[in-house]
């Protein structure tokens, strides 16, 4: 091999070595980037959480015989702002007789009313543009499609049963 040769061969290593650190140094930044934002997200999530309800979950209380409020506590071990939007509300009414109890039970726990001005009553996609809107919500919900669409446009944390016990997704601090 000639000498011109052997010294192009050299100049590509150190640039190829150059480069390796620079991507190392961006891969780090990363990272920090991410730790900083699940630390801000996190950040906005403090005690008393505020949890939007859905009507799969709603019902799955009522099915499951359990309170709504102290599983909430329970899970996120502090106290617990409920909010149920209209939608929600329409839906259970819509839904006839086999969701009257679980209306009923709504009705007598201290929840605040989120009002929609949207039309149609679609409680996933009212419950989705609220968390999108306002990042300072919880979601409850038993529905699988409204919360892969929630994990993929909002990220917000999202509180689901397995079993009889509730736990928390995308949320660090529980």
């Amino acid at each position: 091999m000639g000498i011109k040769k052997k010294i192009k061969k050299i100049k590509k290593m150190k640039y190829k070595k150059e480069e390796k650190k620079e991507l190392e140094k961006m891969e780090e930044s990363s990272d920090n980037d991410a730790l900083m934002k699940n630390t801000i997200i996190d950040n906005l999530y403090r005690p008393p959480y505020n949890v939007i309800l859905d009507t799969n979950f709603i019902n799955d209380c009522v099915r499951k015989k359990i309170d709504v409020k102290d599983i909430l506590m329970e899970a996120l071990n502090a106290n617990v702002n409920i909010y149920v939007t209209e939608c929600v509300f329409a839906e259970l009414e819509n839904l006839g007789r086999t969701y009257r109890i679980a209306l009923n039970m709504i009705k007598k726990i201290e929840h605040t009313r989120l009002v929609c001005d949207h039309k149609g009553n679609y409680a996933d996609n009212c419950i989705l543009n609220r968390v999108m809107m306002n990042k300072i919500f919880f979601v409850a919900t038993s529905d699988v499609n409204l919360k892969q669409r929630i994990i993929k446009k909002a990220k917000t944390p999202i509180l689901i049963f397995r079993g009889r016990k509730l736990y928390s997704e995308n949320f660090h601090g529980v």
